[in-house]
């Protein structure tokens, strides 16, 4: 399935292969997360909490995957972040509620429903932050690239593009660009980001010492008796602690297990 969805557009249509560009490197990001996330299936063994909380983590890192992509695709100005945040969110999370309810597994989804709020509100303001960044460079190449009165990131100074395209509106930035290779939209590392470098960090300990760790052996070597921290540190979520992003940080940078 679509991780964003059918493509709206006609073949002929500008957009057709932006929506196709998107779908693909959605699909490439959830694939990889549900292979990350069904390694960590609670033995038969466990309570029924540790179940619920590796269902509602799967829910909200594929919600994340999906804001986070239609975010990049269509928010190109304040009247599509309005759209984007008033329509299209709205209509994510109900989808995923009403999946979970239909699917079972879950004796309350109302834990579920303030998680994907939360990332709700994330997605929101990420949303507004690249409007905000999109006219600040239209302002900016009105002007011929001189910094203009806005101020806050994403002015620009002398000889500066920021956007990289030359008009507003949804559609490919920077002229021949798909706009897909643009970075993550939140400020310092993303949920994407982060899943990254642990999978580097897993696949140079096994290409310099033959052994293959798991994510497991991660937040066990922070002192964690349970996934829920590096979960949380790892999806960059707004619930996660300052002492999991220090531990993890340490873990990646100091590489404990190369020793």
């Amino acid at each position: 399935m679509n991780p964003i969805g059918k493509n709206p557009f006609p073949p002929n249509h500008t957009w057709y292969k932006v929506w196709q560009t998107a779908s693909r490197y959605a699909e490439e990001e959830m694939s990889r997360f549900n292979a990350d996330h069904s390694k960590m299936l609670p033995a038969e063994s466990n309570d029924r909490q540790a179940l619920t909380e590796w269902m509602i983590n799967g829910i909200v890192g594929r919600f994340d995957i999906r804001s986070e992509w239609l975010c990049r695709l269509m928010v190109g100005s304040y009247l599509e972040a309005d759209w984007y945040c008033g329509e299209m969110l709205p209509a994510i999370l109900d989808a995923e509620l009403s999946m979970a309810r239909d699917a079972g597994g879950m004796d309350d989804v109302s834990e579920l429903k303030i998680r994907l709020m939360q990332r709700e509100y994330h997605w929101k303001a990420e949303a507004l932050k690249l409007a905000r960044e999109t006219e600040q460079a239209k302002n900016c190449i009105a002007d011929g690239g001189v910094k203009t009165g806005a101020e806050g990131p994403g002015a620009c100074t002398e000889g500066s593009n920021p956007a990289g395209n030359n008009s507003g509106g949804p559609g490919p930035r920077g002229g021949e660009s798909t706009g897909m290779e643009a970075g993550p939209l939140a400020d310092g590392e993303s949920g994407t980001d982060r899943r990254k470098a642990v999978d580097a960090y897993i696949e140079e300990v096994f290409s310099r010492t033959g052994k293959r760790i798991t994510r497991k052996d991660i937040w066990k070597s922070a002192r964690y008796q349970t996934r829920t921290e590096f979960e949380r540190w790892q999806r960059h979520a707004p619930n996660a602690t300052k002492a999991a992003e220090q531990r993890f940080a340490r873990i990646l940078s100091q590489k404990p297990h190369l020793k």
